[in-house]
């Protein structure tokens, strides 16, 4: 049978008409391999695809941006589940407008792939927003907020009316019924041969030696960990930079847990930007560390972490926290758990302070030793000195021997008011008192009014050995009396509202040393001592303003150090307090020696002269 040629023609072309018409209606019905939808504000969902051979997948996904600053808001992207690295991630500038929105946006190619497995996720974060702070209480708003503020001060009301409207000005006001609307659009889906793409399962890439991750907010995490040989290690840590304050807020860090000292840390400078909010940083790098016992730590302040964004989260929400592991599989073996004790052999441990506390406890050095000294506390900006603090005191001459201050101190997490030392010190052989002075407000357990810092539980001071192999040449005293043994006579602990005396007599002329703490300003002292013939009743010796110097804390804190002669005789040794300001009832700092309010009579020392 022979068919004319015009024919045969337009037979063929009819033949090509109906493949390209079945081809299209089938690529239109394919279900995608992989896909994401029913997304809500705030939501960050994921899933793990295989691909089997290099193949092109189609990615279909809608999204949305905020067209006045062209920064999306809601978007998918995928990363390489071993390498970690963004493999692609949606985009204003390479995306397309959806008709009728002016939020909307649409993605709508193929793109090319290599053999491996990848993770796709979807983050969807509210369009607009803002937060401040006062007190106890955060308040944050979104342009979608109906917030009530019947409570709040008017000012603040009036800031906060000027806010919304300025949120709710111009193109791209939404409300909230909008939005729901807008947020049921939101999707990604893959189209590809299921045959070569296909949902999958996550793996580890290596043997990890550390593994803090998925931390919660505020969250202080640790793992110790042995290293039977020096090596390499891959480090790798996703955290969070508070430009404000300069400072990592959430971030990691490495100790060698004989010496304490950091041997690595996660920093501004050495990290880079994790993808998603500026504030997103990431560590990843090779270290190289000695054989020795070492404790990996992870710190959170009170937002931003995983499962709770208040931002769009890095490219790798996964990594959020700190990930150690070997760089070579047969080092393996070589790597062993350790369990930190440092801290349960504290010599002095005054931690969890709490609002206006006074707090000490003394140890005794019997030869020339370093010891470690922990101490977390408060920094006042305002008033430009240290709020919460520690300090040590000799105990045989009254004086401060170190304070903790904010020049001496680094940032302890959370709120940049928190500060925190960590260092040793050298003490001579000896007595001392350490003391820990707290202020109305903001400290440990219901008392934060701001973020606390990473270590809340030891809020406070500790004083540790600096090396814990060493032998113990510091010792707690468990019982401490306030008389000193080599004490004429002594009144101290002195309360509000007290006239105390003793008495003394001297069988000689002899040189006394005389240490008296006491309240008072230039108009005269109003706690303070005196001495007294027993006989005669005349004052010998009297502490007046002019012969004091501060004694550290209020101004008002005043000391005196005098040494003075006093014939043979008998004597009557007094002090006296008013209503306020003395042992147990400070109204302000207390002294740099507290537990010595009020008066000690020594024989002087002519070597000391």
């Amino acid at each position: 049978m022979h068919m004319k040629a015009g024919t045969w023609i337009r037979d063929i072309g009819s033949a090509l008409l109906v493949l390209i018409v079945a081809s299209a209606t089938a690529h239109a019905q394919q279900s995608p391999v992989v896909s994401i939808d029913d997304i809500d504000l705030g939501d960050l969902q994921s899933v793990t695809f295989r691909v089997d051979k290099a193949t092109d997948i189609r990615i279909n996904a809608v999204g949305a941006e905020r067209t006045s600053s062209d920064v999306m808001f809601a978007y998918p992207w995928i990363i390489n589940d071993k390498s970690r690295e963004l493999v692609w991630a949606m985009d204003q500038d390479f995306t397309d407008p959806i008709k009728d929105s002016e939020w909307l946006r649409k993605f709508d190619d193929e793109v090319s792939f290599e053999p491996g497995t990848y993770d796709l996720y979807y983050f969807a974060s509210e369009p607009f927003s803002f937060s401040f702070s006062m007190g106890n209480t955060t308040y944050s708003f979104s342009k979608t907020d109906k917030k009530d503020l019947s409570e709040l001060d008017e000012d603040i009301k009036d800031l906060l009316n000027s806010l919304g409207t300025w949120l709710k000005e111009g193109k791209g006001s939404i409300d909230r019924d909008d939005l729901v609307k807008l947020t049921r659009q939101l999707h990604v889906a893959l189209y590809a041969d299921a045959g070569i793409v296909h949902v999958a399962k996550s793996t580890p890439s290596r043997e990890r030696v550390v593994a803090l991750v998925h931390p919660d907010n505020d969250a202080y995490l640790s793992q110790g960990f042995t290293l039977k040989k020096a090596m390499d290690l891959d480090v790798y840590a996703i955290g969070e930079y508070y430009s404000s304050d300069e400072t990592m807020v959430d971030w990691g860090w490495i100790i060698d847990a004989k010496t304490r000292d950091r041997v690595w840390e996660m920093t501004r400078r050495n990290t880079d930007w994790a993808g998603g909010a500026e504030k997103n940083r990431r560590y990843v790098n090779i270290i190289h560390l000695p054989a020795g016992n070492y404790v990996a730590y992870y710190v959170c302040d009170d937002s931003h972490t995983f499962n709770d964004w208040n931002a769009p989260p890095p490219y790798d929400p996964d990594g959020w926290g700190l990930q150690i592991s070997v760089t070579d599989p047969k080092d393996t073996d070589e790597v062993a758990p350790y369990e930190d004790t440092y801290t349960r052999d504290a010599i002095v441990s005054l931690t969890r302070v709490g609002d206006n506390e006074l707090v000490s406890e003394s140890f005794k050095v019997e030869k020339p030793t370093k010891l470690r000294i922990y101490a977390i506390g408060e920094y006042d900006r305002f008033g430009d000195e240290m709020a919460d603090y520690g300090w040590i005191v000799d105990r045989g001459t009254g004086r401060k021997v170190w304070v903790m201050k904010a020049n001496n101190t680094e940032p302890a997490g959370g709120a940049s008011k928190n500060r925190m030392f960590d260092g040793v010190v050298e003490f001579e052989p000896g007595e001392y008192t350490v003391y820990y002075s707290s202020d109305g407000s903001h400290s440990y357990g219901d008392g934060w009014n701001a973020s606390p810092p990473f270590d809340q539980k030891s809020y406070g001071i500790s004083i540790l050995t600096a090396d814990p192999d060493a032998e113990a040449t510091a010792i707690r005293l468990d019982h401490v009396s306030g008389t000193r043994t080599d004490a004429i006579a002594e009144i101290v602990g002195v309360r509000d509202d007290q006239k105390k005396q003793t008495h003394f007599s001297l069988t000689t002329p002899t040189r006394i040393s005389i240490h008296a703490v006491g309240e008072g300003t230039r108009y005269g002292m109003v706690d303070y001592g005196w001495i007294e013939n027993a006989r005669t009743g005349d004052v010998v010796w009297e502490m007046t303003y002019r012969k004091t110097s501060h004694a550290g804390g209020a101004e008002k804190n005043r000391v005196v150090d005098q040494t003075i002669i006093l014939d043979k005789g008998e004597y009557v040794l007094y002090y006296v307090t008013d209503d306020s300001h003395a042992t147990g009832d400070w109204n302000a700092s207390p002294p740099d020696d507290p537990a010595s309010w009020g008066i000690v009579l020594t024989k002087a020392d002519r070597d000391g002269e």
